[in-house]
């Protein structure tokens, strides 16, 4: 069969990612270890009287951002890690209703020893202190290498009804040697909010991608999906088709 003389439309699908608040300041405390550890960051494991900051050592060059790093470096201890909790109580009715979204990361690097472990977990906590395993982040372990920094974590991530803090927590396992390195962690949080269909700026061509994609037309597909908030029609809406996903 010919193709010469049909006309072929091709929509582009638009996601509304309006309808959410800017992401927080930064929620934890010397995010980037540019000062001492202090009570803000726990440390843990039997190797948390050997996890300090550096600037190098060994086969990490140098820090992800700023001037040092957080590192597992012993030859005794074989594990260690540290974390540290942020209180969500200031964002409690918008948590409860399931209006509240978390961006939490750090950066990892291990080093090139066999049986290097480090990982990065998100873990989430209710009024009881108990864990809300259904939605903890496990970066898994990373094994040995290679000699770059990794971000890992979650982003536009669902903060669970229930819960009152958040732990951001970097693990190291090693027997005996050097187990790996953390910088450059955050902890940020967003809430929804009403917010319009005629502004270019809260629509986005991927699900929670960036934003800035301009105002759906006749020939667009619209999706709302999970990272979308609510939407305001302060002006008629055109599209193609519109669909709620998720």
């Amino acid at each position: 069969d010919s193709l010469n003389n049909t006309n072929w439309v091709f929509s582009t699908a638009f996601y509304y990612v309006g309808g959410w608040t800017a992401y927080s300041a930064e929620l934890l405390v010397n995010a980037n270890f540019e000062t001492a550890l202090g009570a803000e960051w726990i440390k843990t494991g039997a190797g948390s009287g050997v996890l300090q900051r550096y600037a190098t050592l060994g086969d990490i060059a140098g820090p992800q951002n700023g001037a040092n790093f957080v590192a597992h470096a012993t030859t005794t201890d074989n594990s260690s890690g540290c974390y540290q909790d942020v209180n969500l109580s200031a964002y409690a009715g918008e948590i409860a209703a399931g209006n509240a979204q978390i961006r939490a990361s750090g950066y990892l690097q291990a080093s090139d020893h066999y049986y290097d472990d480090t990982r990065l977990r998100v873990i989430f906590y209710d009024s009881s202190s108990n864990a809300i395993s259904a939605s903890t982040y496990d970066s898994a372990w990373i094994l040995s290498g290679p000699d770059t920094w990794t971000q890992y974590g979650v982003d536009n991530y669902p903060v669970p009804t229930n819960a009152v803090r958040a732990r951001l927590w970097a693990q190291f396992s090693h027997p005996g040697l050097q187990a790996g390195a953390f910088d450059n962690a955050s902890c940020k949080i967003r809430t929804k909010v009403v917010s319009d269909w005629d502004a270019s700026g809260n629509w986005s061509l991927t699900s929670g991608g960036a934003p800035g994609a301009g105002i759906p037309a006749s020939t667009n597909d619209v999706i709302f999906d999970s990272n979308s908030g609510d939407c305001s029609l302060d002006a008629n809406a055109i599209c193609q088709s519109i669909s709620s996903v998720g």
